[in-house]
Parts: C-alpha cells; structure tokens; sequence
C-alpha cells in the first residue's frame, strides 16, 4: 500500500507584543517636616560685661557673698535687630546658645610691683568654676539663698562637672539643648505643690501678646548654672585691685518661621 502524504503543517507566525504605553499619572507632592512653612535659621551675638560680686543679669551672690551664682539662659528680645525679626516672622524658637567668658587678666597679678608680702596681698585670688544642670522647678536648689555650706554639701553630693581656675583663659559653656518652663503641674516630685516643669523648647510668638496673655517674646531658655568660687574659700572681695571680671559672649542659635 503507497505511503500516505502528510500534509504539511504551517508554522504559527510569532507576533512580537507592542509596548505598552504609559499615560502620566499624577505628580505626587513630596513634603519634608519643614517644608511647609519654610523654615530660616540664625545665629546672633551680643557682649556683656560682669565683674566677680556682681548681682545683675544672669550674675547673683549667695548669702554669705562666698559664691557668684551664674545662670546661663537667653530670651528673644534680648537679640541684636529684635525688631526687625518680629516684624518679619510670626514665630521662632531657640534651639541653643553659648556663653563665653573672657577673663579681663590672663595672670593672677595685673600691676607691676615688687615681690613683697603687701603686693601680694592684693594679687587677684584664682577661682574655681562648677558645672550644674538646669533644674528650675520648684523643689530645685535656689543657690542665691544658701550659704557657703550648704551649696559645698551640694556640690559633694551630686555629679558635677569641674572646670579649671580663672583667670587662664576664656570659657565658653554651650547648650545644645535649652529648656522653658513648660507645664504648670499639680504635684511636684517631693509630694508638694509644683509650679513649673522644665521642657523642650518650641516655636513661640513673634508679636506682642493680647490683653492679659503672656509675652512670649520674653520666654527665658535655660542652660547650665555655674558656681564661682575662691580657691581659698574666703568672701569674694569688693576691692578693685583684687576684682577680676569678664566680657560675657552670647551666641545664640534660633530658627524663625511664617513670614508676615
């Protein structure tokens, strides 16, 4: 019997797939936390001048005149061009600052004289400066009211950082992370009554308060507190021969906002 023919299969074509085409979607809007409103950042500086036993400012003596209390803490108004910010933003926060102090003598002697017990006698004595936390809340050491035993006990106490003797060299004393008083609680840790709490700074107000509301402008932001000291412990001498003091540098970092 004669073989079959096989018919002959055709081979299906391959047709490649077109692409297909993308249609434009929608453009997605990228926020950053400080994008909305923009966010400007500053640095301003402003000089003082204090000189050991002074009790203004940031400066106070405690009962027994054997420690200058020095508090290190900035408000908004006390900036360079104060009014031109207020006028400009409608609100800011500070985010740190620094003081420096700058001895007035680098050497416990700023006369000339002869080696002899008079002049020595009226050398400037060196001091020693101690470091504290900021802790102003109610149950917090009012140092300015205490004598020199009580705030020694303190000091032996708690931890502390211990800076070297004036007069060397400047000392400058950063915050990087200022407090305000916050909240007004009920009970304070001791079990009393508490007025304040310390917390994170935030963005206040640049313009003038309405009737009977607080100034926010004059919000006072807290750093260290320092403890001057003579070495020999004695009372610190009102004599301008044995008064040492110091320019005080403020360098304050502060972010503003929502231009007017």
């Amino acid at each position: 019997m004669p073989p079959t023919k096989r018919k002959a299969t055709s081979k299906k074509s391959i047709t490649k797939s077109k692409p297909r085409k993308r249609t434009k979607s929608a453009a997605r809007v990228r926020t950053a936390p400080n994008s909305a409103p923009n966010v400007y950042r500053f640095t301003r500086g402003f000089d003082s001048y204090a000189a050991i036993g002074a009790t203004s400012g940031i400066f106070a003596m405690n009962t027994d005149s054997k420690y200058q209390v020095v508090t290190l803490k900035t408000k908004f108004s006390d900036m360079p061009d104060f009014e031109e910010f207020k006028a400009l933003f409608s609100e800011y926060k500070i985010t740190g600052f620094e003081v420096t102090l700058v001895p007035t003598h680098k050497d416990n002697l700023p006369f000339v004289g002869e080696h002899n017990v008079a002049t020595h006698q009226l050398a400037i004595p060196n001091y020693e400066v101690f470091v504290v936390p900021a802790n102003y809340t109610d149950d917090a050491l009012n140092f300015p009211l205490f004598d020199a035993a009580t705030i020694d006990s303190y000091l032996n106490q708690t931890q502390r950082k211990r800076m070297s003797v004036f007069p060397d060299r400047p000392r400058t004393y950063k915050t990087t992370n200022p407090k305000v008083v916050k909240y007004v609680g009920p009970i304070a840790k001791t079990g009393g009554t508490s007025t304040q709490a310390m917390g994170q700074p935030y963005y206040l107000s640049c313009s003038a308060p309405a009737l009977g509301q607080a100034d926010e402008r004059e919000v006072e932001h807290f750093g260290y507190r320092l403890l001057i000291r003579r070495v020999d412990g004695l009372t610190m001498s009102a004599s301008t021969t044995q008064t040492m003091g110091f320019r005080v540098h403020h360098q304050v970092h502060f972010q503003c906002r929502k231009v007017q």
